[in-house]
């Protein structure tokens, strides 16, 4: 079966990720995300791609590049190629990896540069692990030392690189491309979320205020209210009016 037709972007950028076969972890080790950005940088300089920004989870990678379509191809060719040979002469292992066709989507301006820009470099904290700029294994830090990342074209889009750094760490309800949860999968993960905000309070004790403040930040954070109410034990009416 042909795989599906990869759109082009008019401005030349791209959000690319890519995953784990069976959603598997690509990772195990820090050597290993050292390694993988390692070759992104040895691979874009080679081909003269610019890398905007990324961030390796354990199972998948987000990337911001400018690039063209068939450059992208055979940059993305070259890492993964490189990555898995390593991982499995590491490991002991044979066999894919991560799975042969990359996702990609056009950005094609620069709102939605600046959403995929944030919602990369967000994924640790949106996943719980750390705060955006606490995250290891993110570009976040290009944006104090020297690298390979580029920085002027996000920082040219504000006045200053202060008002940029606020915009990437605000809270938001961005989407873009991601990897697509099970239902139970996504019902666990909104289910953390709510515990992560609320902790171990009874929302029906507290003041209507303070209650709506909780509510708002939970579907801020894409959580359906079928889902808050029933985790917390709220009426969906109480939800809606909050």
């Amino acid at each position: 079966m042909a795989g599906k037709y990869r759109e082009e972007s008019k401005s030349g950028f791209y959000h690319v990720m890519i995953r784990g076969v069976n959603r598997q972890n690509i990772f195990i080790e820090d050597s290993d995300r050292q390694h993988f950005i390692f070759l992104l940088k040895k691979c874009s300089l080679a081909l003269m791609i610019e890398v905007h920004a990324f961030c390796l989870m354990d199972n998948h990678v987000h990337i911001l590049v400018k690039s063209t379509k068939i450059e992208l191809s055979l940059f993305m060719h070259k890492i993964l190629t490189s990555y898995v040979k390593y991982y499995n002469y590491k490991t002991g292992r044979v066999g894919h990896l991560v799975q042969n066709r990359f996702k990609s989507e056009p950005v094609n301006d620069e709102q939605y540069y600046l959403t995929v820009l944030r919602y990369i470099l967000q994924n640790p904290e949106n996943a719980l692990i750390c705060k955006t700029k606490d995250y290891k294994w993110s570009s976040i830090g290009a944006y104090d030392h020297k690298s390979f990342v580029k920085t002027e074209f996000a920082l040219s889009l504000f006045s200053c690189k202060k008002d940029l750094i606020s915009f990437l760490f605000e809270k938001n309800s961005d989407e873009c491309m991601d990897l697509q949860l099970t239902r139970e999968e996504k019902e666990t993960k909104d289910s953390i979320v709510i515990r992560y905000i609320i902790g171990k309070q009874d929302l029906k004790s507290l003041s209507i205020p303070k209650r709506n403040f909780y509510i708002n930040c939970m579907k801020k954070n894409g959580i359906s209210i079928r889902r808050i109410s029933k985790v917390t034990g709220l009426s969906i009416g109480m939800i809606q009016r909050a």
